[in-house]
């Protein structure tokens, strides 16, 4: 396990490995300051939300099988309607890593 991972699960963040080693992948190759993590999902060790600097673009991501290399990824943008936060725009089954990466980092406008 990485210091890194020790220090989220030293921060009480409740995630399975799986998604303790997903959140370390995009914040050692996009930046800690680029990618946060807002866990609405507190209870569910097997799904995390993140979202970039200003908070306005917001991806949930879970693992869907005991597999690896298989997530599901739901993005939202901000509301229009003001009545939430956010609005859900997609939501994608059976990714791989690489896919996982692709749609997120265009989702969160981050570069390669």
């Amino acid at each position: 396990m990485s210091n890194y991972i020790q220090n989220l699960k030293d921060k009480n963040l409740n995630k399975s490995k799986k998604i303790l080693s997903i959140i370390d992948f995009f914040q050692t190759k996009y930046g800690t300051t680029n990618i946060l993590i807002i866990d609405h999902w507190d209870s569910d060790k097997e799904a995390i939300g993140l979202t970039e600097k200003s908070k306005q673009f917001l991806a949930y991501i879970s693992t869907i099988s005991d597999r690896d290399n298989d997530y599901f990824l739901a993005l939202e943008n901000p509301s229009v309607d003001n009545e939430l936060v956010h609005s859900p725009i997609g939501e994608f089954y059976n990714l791989s890593l690489s896919e996982l990466e692709d749609k997120l980092i265009k989702h969160l406008k981050l570069a390669h």
